[in-house]
């Protein structure tokens, strides 16, 4: 049984390598992502807040 599922960890990941590329709309895309999967996950606002 495979559980290939991106998790919030996997889209937060994702939206810090684009905020380092300066790819920041794409960044929030992939944070928000995270974020609707666990509003209490901090990490992921702490990359958003620096999006935008």
């Amino acid at each position: 049984m495979s559980n290939n599922k991106p998790k919030k960890y996997d889209y937060c990941v994702l939206g810090a390598i684009y905020l380092g590329t300066g790819d920041y709309n794409r960044s929030m895309e992939l944070l928000e992502k995270s974020i609707s999967m666990d509003d209490a996950y901090g990490e992921a606002y702490l990359y958003l807040g620096g999006s935008l």
